[in-house]
């Protein structure tokens, strides 16, 4: 359900973002960490996106109803340049951008898509990720993060179970017995038991 979000804000971020601006917009496994930055090959300037986890969604104005969920969406914004206040100068400006362009966003839900996304309730943080590590690496990485609504859509794989109408009970015993069972009667009423056993 949420990986229709992570490719819809993978979609939105792409394109509102040039290649001049943003070289390098994929989703990420996790948390963009230090040691994770050492073993992947990007291009900066960088935006990793990925999905952290959801909980209920409670008294939603832009979404809401059974099932809905507010998803934590996080999207991890790497600069590179040889000064470290210009970096951190590149990467602020591209989180900026980016709290505003996800705020404004108004997404599309497509009739075979599994979940209805709604606009984001409030809106995105931001967070300087600043580390010796990550300076030493010629980076500077800010982390945006914000809440989504999704709400499944029913009849489309992700529906609860339809509860039937229980009209009867047959119950078959394998203990045997010498008298023979009494005949069931032809009108059992609205609920009816029948019980068989053999001795």
């Amino acid at each position: 359900m949420s990986s229709a979000l992570l490719d819809q804000v993978q979609a939105r971020i792409r394109g509102t973002f040039t290649k001049t601006e943003v070289v390098t917009v994929q989703p990420y496994g996790g948390e963009f960490s230090t040691a994770e930055m050492k073993q992947v090959s990007y291009n900066c300037p960088a935006i990793f996106v990925t999905v952290l986890g959801w909980e209920p969604l409670r008294d939603g104005h832009r979404l809401a109803g059974k099932y809905s969920r507010n998803v934590r969406v996080a999207a991890f914004v790497a600069a590179k340049h040889a000064k470290r206040e210009t970096r951190m100068r590149l990467a602020m400006d591209l989180a900026d951008k980016l709290c505003l362009v996800m705020r404004q966003w108004m997404p599309v839900n497509p009739a075979e898509q599994p979940v209805t996304i709604g606009p984001l309730e409030s809106d995105a943080s931001s967070e300087n990720l600043y580390s010796r590590a990550v300076d030493e690496l010629g980076q500077s990485v800010w982390l945006v993060d914000w809440f989504q609504p999704v709400k499944p859509v029913m009849g489309q794989g992700t529906a609860a179970p339809t509860l039937i109408d229980w009209l009867g009970v047959d119950i078959e015993n394998t203990v045997r017995s010498t008298e023979p069972a009494p005949t069931a009667p032809t009108d059992p009423g609205p609920f009816g038991v029948t019980d068989k056993i053999i001795f």
